[in-house]
């Protein structure tokens, strides 16, 4: 008998070869996404904060939430996270006789790697018998920290002020530079601009909002960033730019001079009887050594030591980082409380 079929023409083994990879790439999609639905979470930091119209997004109040971290060693602890009043981590008495401290900053004083009874400020409220006021929220610039600090001065009237900063603050201050950065909160935020107006902006490329509304690609693209930030092999990357080019480099530039009229904010903000000071959680340069120079020029101490400190540790090979091998873990924190304690009783 003879074989009358006929052999498929090349058209068709390309119709044929496009249909099976689109339809091997939609079960390997699915694949993906039920997966990412069901283990893939935001960074810890984003669960604990709630979409808001004036900061962009605001730490939750009153919340708690048992569970566990990983220090960058591997070693599991237990962590018991919880915020009072006004999503504070911690809201001591306004009432109170005694000094009164207020904290200022980002992650690092959200520090949701640590339990309540272990962050840096609960022990120095121990130590120095102060009363405490501590509020951070994970990708806070210095313009929403300091919308925090206008909310709430006159309500907690502090003795002191402690306004701790990082290096991705100036990314975090400025969305252009956000933008062509590897580290990205990607949120509507408010940002001042050098006119001294606010603008609502969020910044984020139109692919990557594509990408948002996918919890497999979104996954994939916080790998690709982390990637990124480690290997530093991106030309486009903000983060390499500031490295090599300082000043130089526009965004940077104009970054810096916006983070400079914030800190004229701050420093008119504050009552000339209240001590203010400045702490940075990073020795990233030129980084630090831009918000040296403007912490000086307008007359706001500023201190380097308890991140030299964690260095130093770091060294020592010891371990006081949590997994992700920034920020603290209980050992980080005892070092932390302990430099900002000699920074106190200066």
């Amino acid at each position: 008998m003879t074989d009358t079929k006929r052999p498929l023409t090349t058209g068709r083994k390309i119709l044929f070869t496009i249909i099976s990879i689109l339809f091997f790439t939609g079960i390997i999609f699915l694949v993906g996404e039920l997966v990412a639905s069901m283990f893939y979470q935001p960074p810890a930091h984003y669960q604990k904060a709630d979409v808001d119209s004036t900061f962009g997004w605001y730490t939750k109040s009153n919340d708690k939430q048992v569970g566990k971290q990983k220090d960058s060693a591997g070693n599991e602890y237990d962590v018991i996270y919880q915020t009072g009043k006004n999503g504070f981590r911690e809201w001591g008495d306004v009432n109170s006789k005694k000094q009164k401290v207020f904290f200022l900053g980002d992650s690092y004083i959200q520090s949701v790697e640590v339990s309540n009874d272990k962050l840096f400020y609960n022990l120095l409220k121990d130590s120095l018998d102060i009363e405490v006021f501590a509020f951070g929220q994970a990708g806070y610039g210095n313009w929403q920290q300091y919308m925090v600090l206008d909310k709430f001065l006159d309500i907690i009237k502090p003795d002191v002020v402690v306004l701790q900063t990082c290096d991705n603050d100036f990314i975090d201050n400025y969305h252009q530079l956000e933008l062509e950065s590897g580290y990205k909160v990607g949120l509507e935020r408010p940002y001042l601009k050098l006119d001294g107006t606010t603008e609502y902006y969020k910044p984020v490329p139109k692919a990557q909002r594509i990408i948002a509304k996918s919890k497999f690609l979104s996954y994939l693209a916080f790998k690709f960033n982390v990637l990124q930030q480690k290997t530093n092999t991106a030309a486009v990357l903000a983060e390499k730019k500031i490295a090599e080019q300082k000043r130089g480099y526009h965004h940077f530039d104009q970054s810096v001079k916006i983070s400079d009229k914030i800190l004229e904010k701050f420093k008119a903000r504050v009552p000339a009887d209240v001590k203010f000071i400045g702490f940075s959680a990073s020795l990233f340069n030129p980084q630090l050594s831009e918000f040296q120079q403007l912490f000086k020029k307008h007359q706001i101490p500023f201190y380097s030591e308890p991140a030299q400190a964690i260095q130093k540790a770091q060294q020592q090979k010891q371990t006081v980082n949590s997994e992700d091998g920034y920020h603290w873990n209980e050992a980080g924190h005892q070092i932390i409380g302990n430099e900002i304690r000699k920074i106190l009783l200066k």
